[in-house]
C-alpha cells in the first residue's frame, strides 16, 4: 500500500458473502477489509480502483470524521428519545405537563435533520474518495466501472419482490452510480 503516500496500512480478506470493501482506523492503526467474493469477481484494474477510494478514505480520515458525525447523530436522536419520555412520564413523578405530540414531533424532525446531514457528509466523501482514487490510478475509468458491476450483482442477487424496498433515499451513505459516473466521467474533462 505504499504507493499511495500511505504505510502500515494493512489489507485484510474477510469470507463474508456480501461483495464490499471498506476502510478501517483507529488513530493508530488503518487497514482495508475486502470480502472474498470481491477478489473473485472483480478485475484487477477495478480492484486497483476499490482499494484506491478506499486508502483515500484512509488518507482523508474519514473513517475519523464519519464516525464523530455518526456519534453526534445518534446523541441528538437519543437525547430526543430522552425528551419525549419525560415528556410522556414526567407528569408520573411531579413534574409538570409537557406537550408530547409536540416534543415526539420536535424530537423526530431533529432526528432525521441529523441523519440526512450525515448521510449528505458521507456522500461528499464517497465523492472525495473517488476523486482521490482516480489521481492515484491516473485514470478514473477503472473505479468507474467498479459500482456498475457492484449493482449488476445487486441486481441479480435481490428478489424481484424486494426490489421496490432497494430504491434510493436521502438517507443513503453512499451516491447513486449515475452521480458518480457522471463525477468521475468530469475528473477526465
Amino acid at each position: 500500500m505504499q504507493c499511495s503516500g500511505l504505510s502500515g496500512v494493512g489489507l485484510y480478506v474477510t469470507p463474508a458473502a456480501a461483495l464490499n470493501a471498506f476502510a478501517a482506523a483507529d488513530g493508530t492503526k488503518a487497514a482495508v477489509v475486502v470480502t472474498a467474493p470481491i477478489l473473485e469477481r472483480f478485475p484487477e484494474d477495478e480492484l486497483a480502483g476499490i482499494l484506491g477510494h478506499e486508502l483515500t478514505h484512509i488518507r482523508s480520515d474519514d473513517v475519523r470524521v464519519m464516525g464523530a458525525a455518526s456519534t453526534l447523530a445518534r446523541m441528538v436522536t437519543h437525547t430526543g428519545v430522552i425528551a419525549v419520555l419525560a415528556a410522556i412520564l414526567g407528569p408520573l413523578f411531579g413534574a409538570p405537563r409537557a406537550e408530547p405530540v409536540g416534543t415526539m414531533l420536535a424530537a423526530l424532525s431533529v432526528a432525521v435533520l441529523a441523519t440526512w446531514m450525515t448521510a449528505r457528509l458521507s456522500r461528499t466523501r464517497e465523492f472525495a474518495a473517488d476523486l482521490g482514487a482516480a489521481t492515484l490510478l491516473g485514470s478514473p475509468v477503472p473505479l468507474a466501472r467498479a459500482p456498475v458491476r457492484l449493482d449488476r450483482y445487486a441486481r441479480w442477487l435481490t428478489p424481484p419482490w424486494l426490489r421496490p424496498l432497494t430504491r434510493r433515499s436521502l438517507h443513503d451513505s453512499h451516491p447513486a452510480t449515475g452521480e458518480r459516473l457522471e463525477r468521475l466521467g468530469s475528473y477526465v474533462a
